[in-house]
């Protein structure tokens, strides 16, 4: 089992990791005694990744409890959305601190950690940590695995209050039409492909229903590459080091190709289409957890899920969300009360209770409310990076994420268009990508060390 960590323990880690050293010499003043006058307002601006007033539903109970326990503190929520993906969300966040705007704190996913370190846009947490030891029911709840997910350079820059893995998801009516068991968790990537074969079904030459479909993101792509043994898109301490000419690599883009072009037992990839795996003209689809809030809405309960298949090795893989202090906030104390109290297991168990996201909390995640979300496997979803037997590994996540993921997703898309061949179309992403690392300002190397 993967064991939680204190909060003393987990800074002494942090600050061992740092030759530096993390703790800075002052901590947080404590709030001064007004001798009963009123306080100053003070403005918390949330960056969140809904609209702004989709955000501010959402938070609502948790900012009005809030709010009555801090009159002095109001909340406020910044909506970045549009198309991009999470690559788009960091860009267009740039350029709004970039412009003046003023941001205390907000959403940062794992992809987009180091770049908000590299760009100087937020500030370690480990003295905000070390003055509060209302954490240490966080720190003894929460996986190690998750803990240190943002720490970089022995600085801890954000604490995961949920995350996403990958799994593969399952249409049991199809299974049960084509006479399939669900397959045990050891299956393996030619178990896999047999799945997806078994599970096709042809109308002369036209496929009536797909065994499966993918989609060549990072968070899509990396768990094929970590369970065939590799790092990732990109490998090293400090991600400047592009895996595309590890053979291991070429395996898992021909295992895809074939499987579209010899098999034709998978679709050109797409985005994920919920809505065809619902209906069961595609038995199986891989994902995190987001779509079950979808599946609850439309009370769609015939499916099950399993743990990724393996190549060399069983992996799984994690994207987690933090809400770190950006650095041109001028109120980072007040904005970390508030931090504090979305880290709370109440805060947290609400907002996983819509069936997007895993909590990072390990008494939410084996507890009876969020289990009973699940008609099957629900403890899959914590378990599966609260294993000692199974490795976890975040998804490749550079200071230049936008940038490998365009460079990724271009080359591939010529691949599974049958525009270019393998061989070329790897050698070229690991040129561009060994490019971009290339032009890193020199002084971002000493941000990760």
């Amino acid at each position: 089992m993967s064991l939680s960590i204190s909060r003393r323990s987990f800074l002494k880690t942090a600050a061992t990791a740092s030759a530096a050293g993390v703790l800075a010499a002052c901590v947080p003043a404590a709030p001064a005694a007004d001798g009963g006058a009123a306080a100053e307002s003070i403005k918390i601006v949330f960056v969140t990744t809904e609209s702004s007033d989709s955000s501010a539903v959402l938070y609502d109970p948790i900012k009005t409890e809030f709010q009555e326990e801090n009159p002095e503190i109001e909340i406020e929520f910044l909506g970045v959305v549009g198309a991009g993906g999470w690559g788009g969300y960091f860009d267009k966040l740039s350029v709004i601190i970039a412009g003046g705007e003023t941001v205390d704190m907000g959403k940062i996913p794992t992809e987009g950690g180091r770049l908000a370190v590299a760009r100087n846009l937020i500030r370690p947490l480990d003295e905000y940590i070390q003055a509060t030891p209302e954490l240490d029911d966080y720190f003894n709840d929460v996986s190690a695995e998750l803990a240190s997910v943002f720490v970089y350079g022995g600085k801890t820059y954000g604490l995961p209050y949920d995350y996403n893995n990958m799994m593969i998801w399952f249409n049991i009516t199809r299974l049960a039409e084509e006479g399939l068991e669900m397959p045990p968790e050891d299956w393996t990537f030619s178990d896999f492909r047999e799945y997806a074969t078994a599970l096709t079904r042809k109308d002369g030459a036209n496929t009536t229903h797909y065994g499966f479909s993918f989609w060549t993101s990072p968070f899509g792509l990396c768990p094929w590459l970590f369970n065939n043994g590799l790092e990732g898109i990109m490998g090293g301490d400090d991600l400047s080091v592009p895996l595309q000419g590890d053979p291991a690599y070429a395996e898992v883009i021909q295992l895809l190709y074939d499987m579209m072009y010899v098999d034709e037992t998978v679709p050109k990839p797409d985005a994920q289409n919920t809505g065809n795996f619902e209906a069961g003209t595609q038995a199986m689809m891989m994902a995190g957890r987001w779509p079950l809030s979808g599946f609850l809405q439309n009370d769609f309960r015939d499916w099950d899920v399993q743990y990724w298949p393996k190549g060399t090795r069983r992996v799984t893989e994690v994207g987690c969300g933090s809400w770190p202090i950006f650095l041109a906030s001028e109120h980072p104390e007040a904005a970390w009360k508030f931090e504090t109290k979305l880290l709370q297991r109440d805060s947290i168990a609400y907002f996983v209770s819509t069936g997007a996201n895993i909590p990072s909390l390990r008494s939410v995640g084996y507890s009876e409310e969020f289990l009973a979300l699940h008609d099957r496997s629900g403890r899959l979803w914590y378990e599966s990076i609260d294993r000692d037997d199974i490795p976890v590994m975040s998804v490749t996540s550079p200071p230049e994420f936008s940038e490998m993921e365009q460079i990724s997703n271009r080359y591939l898309s010529q691949v599974f268009a049958n525009e270019l061949g393998i061989a070329e179309a790897l050698a070229s992403t690991e040129q561009e990508l060994n490019d971009m690392v290339a032009r890193r300002p020199e002084d971002w190397a000493a941000k990760f060390a």
